[in-house]
């Protein structure tokens, strides 16, 4: 066992491990250079990764090559040049014009830093085959959307993070292929659905956990192809609909209720020790399907031979990468790589089609390039300085050695060196710290500070009409503060039209905290041992000893629900 040299907790290097860390060792000059074992634990080292990845504050700022005000994930304060969607894309500038010679006599990474400074930033990560979605940035292919993040081929959707192909979605994470969803948690195939979490192919139901193939259910849990339930008690049509014409769901107060009672009811609910399917070999995971030989890995799809991955796809032979995948192989500690890259270690924000990358930062379709950001086609660089392939071979060889002389070599980018504040980023979504915490670790913090939007009225929202049909036109024009924390936001016509045509309350909190309601409802990334609540397998389970659900093995469990 080692100890982590940052929270000083026990974490093993198994086998397989060093195996791996063989098997994607560089060649440089003739020699290999060896990926050595990690000083971090597994949460230490994705939380330093995720400490790069804002993907929910916007800002306002002018792009500093055409002046033209943009949307940014960098707010206005930061002094390194940033440059809108346009500029940062177009010929107007070459990243090899910010090129640095190394220098021996110093450490690489105080190099780097001086080289991430000059480089212009892409105001928000977004792909140009998007029409209508200015507000949102880590997309691809998106119409008509609305602050959602970490999301593709999307149209019509507000408020989301992590959702793929879905169309008229609003306040939901980890949504698929779906249609008309509003306050949904890890639902995948589904049709009009609200307020449910772990729904898998159902349709017009409201307050569902943990369902597959229920239409026309509410309140219920562990259903399985059911319709016409109610509050787990199967009923006739008639039956059902008289009880659902009961319930005024465009009420905020009626069910805000109904959200308390919910999260009471499906307490006594058996849980599986996991969420997935179809996967062979796979352990110490949550929210994986379609994998095999995979551990210690969370929200991810069809992956082989993967391990300590989160919201990743589609790859192989990878360990310690946090987004997207997409044919990826033997890749290691990155943060947002993708689109068939393959040998990119300690890299972060690099993809289509890069290879051999080493220690770089917005790199795209780069190829055996070391310590760049900013380059884009190209091949052979160092410090954004173009070499011959000899005299790549030979300078990286003395970079590395003078690395791992000085300790670097391995590590992923310091702490201090990423562009955003802790609470910023999704490692405070993940690994919530207070202001007190962070700044004790020398890390950044950035105090909340909003401002009050145009507005021709303010008001709290305990003061809104209670519902839909009451709220007027005119709400669109007014500041509302959140019910839980006072911030001020609006109402979009979009969003309010939504509301009305699916009979839905309008909110009462500001997106940023109904965000972190939706986060809380999944289990933190963290593996526990316990055994399995019928049979005493032992199983490993994001789900703490000491919680009140029954967890049960998969054996057990499907033996429960069918």
């Amino acid at each position: 066992m080692k100890t982590c040299k940052q929270c000083s907790a026990q974490f093993e290097v198994a086998p397989k491990d060093l195996d791996f860390y063989d098997k994607i060792s560089p060649v440089f000059d003739g020699k290999k250079f060896s990926i050595p074992e990690p000083t971090m634990c597994p949460v230490c080292r994705e939380q330093l990764r995720l400490l790069w990845k804002n993907e929910r504050k916007l800002y306002k700022r002018d792009c500093d090559l055409c002046n033209k005000s943009t949307i940014s994930i960098y707010s206005p304060d930061k002094l390194y040049p940033v440059y809108c969607y346009d500029c940062w894309w177009s010929d107007k500038w070459d990243g090899l014009e910010y090129g640095q010679e190394y220098d021996p006599g110093r450490p690489f990474f105080e190099q780097y830093k001086e080289l991430l400074l000059k480089v212009p930033k892409l105001a928000a990560h977004q792909n140009n085959n998007a029409e209508n979605c200015e507000y949102t940035t880590s997309t691809t292919r998106n119409r008509n959307c609305y602050l959602i993040s970490s999301s593709g081929h999307n149209e019509d959707c507000y408020y989301g993070i992590f959702m793929p192909r879905n169309k008229n979605c609003v306040d939901c994470i980890h949504v698929m292929d779906s249609e008309k969803l509003y306050e949904c948690v890890d639902c995948d195939r589904s049709y009009s659905l609200a307020w449910c979490q772990n729904a898998k192919d159902c349709s017009d139901s409201r307050f569902l956990y943990d369902c597959h193939g229920a239409r026309n259910c509410f309140f219920s849990y562990g259903l399985r192809n059911k319709e016409y339930v109610f509050r787990n008690e199967e009923l006739s049509k008639e039956e059902y609909e008289k009880k659902m014409s009961e319930i005024d769901f465009t009420s905020h107060e009626v069910v805000k209720k109904l959200k308390s009672d919910f999260q009471e009811f499906i307490k006594g609910h058996t849980r599986l020790y996991y969420d997935g399917q179809n996967n062979e070999n796979v352990v110490a995971s949550d929210h994986i399907f379609n994998s095999r030989n995979c551990a210690y890995c969370f929200d991810c799809n069809n992956l082989e031979d993967c391990k300590f991955c989160g919201w990743y796809n589609d790859s192989k032979d990878c360990q310690d990468v946090y987004a997207f995948g997409y044919g990826n192989e033997k890749c290691y500690n990155s943060l947002e790589i993708g689109n068939n890259a393959n040998g990119v270690l300690m890299c972060i924000s690099s993809w289509d089609n890069s290879n051999e990358l080493l220690y770089s930062f917005s790199c795209h379709t780069t190829l055996n390039s070391f310590g760049c950001a900013g380059v884009r086609r190209k091949k052979h660089c160092i410090l954004n300085k173009q070499y011959s392939p000899e005299e790549y071979e030979k300078k990286v060889a003395e970079i590395i050695a003078n690395m791992q002389a000085n300790g670097e070599w391995g590590d992923f980018f310091p702490a201090d060196f990423s562009h955003f504040a802790y609470n910023e980023t999704m490692a405070q979504d993940f690994y919530p710290l207070n202001k007190e915490e962070v700044l004790k670790k020398g890390w950044q913090w950035r105090d909340e500070v909003d401002e009050m939007p145009k507005a021709t009225k303010n008001i709290p929202a305990s003061r809104l009409p209670d519902r839909t049909d009451d709220i007027p036109d005119d709400v669109l024009n007014w500041a509302i503060k959140c019910e839980a924390t006072d911030r001020p936001y609006k109402i979009i016509a979009q969003e309010l039209k939504y509301y009305r045509e699916n009979n839905l309350p309008v909110p009462h909190l500001h997106p940023d905290e109904r965000y972190r309601y939706r986060m809380e409802l999944r289990n933190p990334r963290t593996i526990y041992d316990r055994k399995c609540g019928k049979c005493g397998t032992p199983i490993k389970t994001t789900y703490s000893s000491d919680c009140p659900e029954k967890v049960y093995c998969e054996k057990c469990y499907l033996k429960e629900v069918y």
